[in-house]
């Protein structure tokens, strides 16, 4: 397996030249082009960006992007991102798990403008959609320092009352402000939402699970959710697609962490074997931990469930 979790190393290669590229790059970009094309596949960026289409919704694609007349999403990949794929338990039912790949960079890398208060723009001259780059962008401040909360508007009461919030006027965040699109920024892209939806106010950090085999100093700049093979983007059951899981399974094996995709195998070894778990494991930290929950739950739709099963999950499914 070939691991991407941590920064390339310095001085190993040539410095990619107009003509090359670095492979931990390209096979990033080659994995969201891929996944761009499968409308079963949600994005995600901050708190609040998030792009999903209907597979008979219409849409229009080029190089990174995807766009719907309910949204969209343009993917601006910096050179240093890496891919980091993983899977973790779910809170919401002992029997299920969650699978993204988020696509990290170093903090200092992808930091944005970091504004404190609502702050205008101009015309959003990158916009999606044509029509909509004279409309007027504004930054509301709450992006924190690696994403940037917009709204963007021509409707004349909602430019009046965003720019009111930009001298110090009270902004209402909770409910949908007709005539105003979302749109999210981070240093991975964009996500647009031209649909009236109402405004999720708190952190925008971008956070992942504590078992997200992340290096210390990186951030998400965003995330992919393929499609998942127990569940559909709602979470509701669906029955066990081995063609979804085996899909991830290789994402795994290129851009996971090395370490964890042989304690996964081990896992797995045992528990066909019939071997009861046993303190020869190492499982220390929540990567792990969560590792090893999430293929014993796994196991039961693979394999199905025996005593030896009964037992690795008694031991470790919780995560």
């Amino acid at each position: 397996m070939h691991g991407v979790c941590d920064a390339p190393p310095m001085g190993s290669a040539p410095e990619p030249g107009p003509d090359t590229e670095d492979p931990a790059n390209s096979a990033a970009r080659v994995l969201a082009e891929e996944q761009l094309a499968d409308p079963e596949a949600t994005w995600t960026m901050g708190f609040g960006g998030r792009f999903a289409r209907r597979p008979d919704e219409p849409v229009s694609r080029g190089p990174g992007s995807a766009v719907t007349d309910r949204g969209g999403i343009r993917l601006t990949l910096p050179d240093g991102v890496a891919a980091i794929a993983y899977e973790t338990p779910s809170a919401a039912d002992p029997l299920r798990w969650d699978h993204a790949v988020a696509f990290c960079l170093p903090t200092d890398e992808a930091g944005q403008a970091g504004r404190a208060g609502v702050t205008e723009l101009g015309p959003d001259f990158a916009a999606l959609r044509p029509k909509d780059t004279a409309d007027i962008l504004f930054d509301l401040g709450i992006g924190g320092p690696f994403a940037e909360v917009c709204r963007r508007t021509s409707d004349p009461a909602a430019l009046a009352a965003l720019r009111a919030a930009v001298h110090g006027g009270e902004l209402d965040l909770e409910s949908p402000m007709p005539g105003v699109h979302r749109v999210l920024r981070t240093a991975g892209g964009r996500i647009e939402t031209t649909a009236p939806s109402p405004t999720m106010v708190g952190s925008t950090a971008p956070t992942l699970p504590a078992s997200a085999p992340v290096p210390a100093g990186w951030v998400p700049c965003v995330v992919l959710h393929p499609a998942h093979p127990a569940m559909d983007r709602t979470g509701r059951p669906l029955p066990f697609d081995q063609e979804r899981h085996r899909a991830f399974q290789t994402l795994l094996d290129i851009h996971g962490d090395p370490v964890l995709g042989v304690l996964k195998a081990e896992v797995v070894d045992a528990v066909r074997a019939g071997r009861a778990p046993g303190k020869a494991l190492s499982v220390d930290g929540p990567a792990a931990r969560a590792t090893v929950a999430v293929t014993i739950r796994q196991l039961a739709l693979t394999d199905g469930t025996s005593g030896t099963w009964a037992a690795w999950r008694s031991r470790y499914g919780g995560g």
